[in-house]
Parts: structure tokens; sequence; C-alpha cells
């Protein structure tokens, strides 16, 4: 029970900075990826002592995202990234704008969870729990679906958290220069300069 309070404290916590951070300034930038431009989404330290070393690379900013993981679902939907189902939450309400259009997934008995479900929602993205690689992964590979794996299970790091979140701004958010000047200016405050 204590580890789910704290695994929610941290979701709220990473789902209000970044609702801070991206709301600073006009959304009327344009979002659409340039020619060429892609995204990527590099793997975390964590899930690198795992072995996953080399990046998800997309060719566009993905519209169609399955998460099938509780982590980075704040993160994104702050970003702007829509989710087209996401998975159903016990501990924490999802906001309403993301479940009106996302599908709840009930992830919680992966023996039962069909993932055709899945690819019949034509995803360009799925987020899966690295633990899942050799059999979720692998049938989402078999459909050409790009796969992002993260840090999940009962307890998530803190640090595990922070890390996924600092790639999904890289990756995907509009305002990472701001994000970036935010945090330097936070660490001369604390160095007290």
């Amino acid at each position: 029970m204590k580890n789910k309070l704290l695994l929610l404290a941290v979701v709220v916590i990473v789902g209000a900075l970044l609702y801070y951070c991206f709301n600073i300034g006009s959304k009327s930038e344009d979002v659409s990826a340039a020619a060429g431009e892609t995204y990527k989404l590099e793997y975390t330290p964590t899930l690198q002592a795992y072995g996953f070393t080399e990046p998800v690379i997309l060719k566009a900013k993905p519209q169609r995202v399955v998460s099938l993981v509780h982590t980075p679902v704040l993160a994104l939907h702050e970003m702007g990234i829509k989710q087209v189902a996401v998975p159903q939450a016990a501990m924490l309400e999802w906001p309403a704008d993301l479940v009106k259009d996302a599908k709840l997934l009930n992830v919680s008995m992966n023996s039962n969870f069909d993932i055709e479900s899945v690819i019949a929602l034509e995803p360009d993205l799925v987020i899966v729990g690295y633990q899942s690689k050799d059999t979720y992964g692998k049938i989402l590979d078999r459909e050409k679906i790009p796969v992002y794996y993260v840090d999940a299970g009962h307890v998530v790091s803190y640090e595990s958290i922070k890390e996924l979140t600092d790639v999904l701004i890289k990756a995907f958010g509009s305002y990472y220069g701001q994000v970036q000047q935010i945090g330097s200016q936070n660490g001369r405050k604390k160095a007290g300069k």
C-alpha cells in the first residue's frame, strides 16, 4: 500500500511539473514535423542496464499512442500526444479529457490481456513494460508497430520515472528549450549564483 501511494504521489508530481512547464508561453507553435524530421526515443540509463540500447526512431510525431503502463500517461498527455488507449488506474483518476477519447485497458492480469485489441487500434507507438518484450513486444514487432520499452511493475523508482519523463520531453516536448532553461536556472539558484 505504501509503495502504491508513493507511485501515485510521483505520478501526480510529474504531471503537475509537466503541466507547469508546458503551459509557459504560447501554444500556437506548429508542432508538426518538418520534412525529414524524426523523433528519437532514447533509452534511459535504467533500461540500458537491461540491454535496451538502440533508440526508437519515429518518422513522425505519434498520433495514436497506446500506453500499456501507467508511468508515461500523464507526461504524454501534458505534451499533447494523443493516446488512444491507457491502462485502467485504481489508485488515481486520469484527466477527463484524456479518457474521453482513450480506451481504458485492463492490463493488471497480463495472462488474460488481449494484445490483438491493441493492434486493432492501429497505434503508431506502443509503450510497454520491458518485461513484456518477449511476449507483446514480439507480436507488435511482427506487426511493424514501433514499441518503446519502459521500467514498469508494482514499484518503479522515482529516478526511473524522472529519466523516462526527460526522454519524453526531449522527444516530443515542443517547449523543451524552455524546460532546459528552467532547469538551468534552478541549478544556478541551488548553487547560490
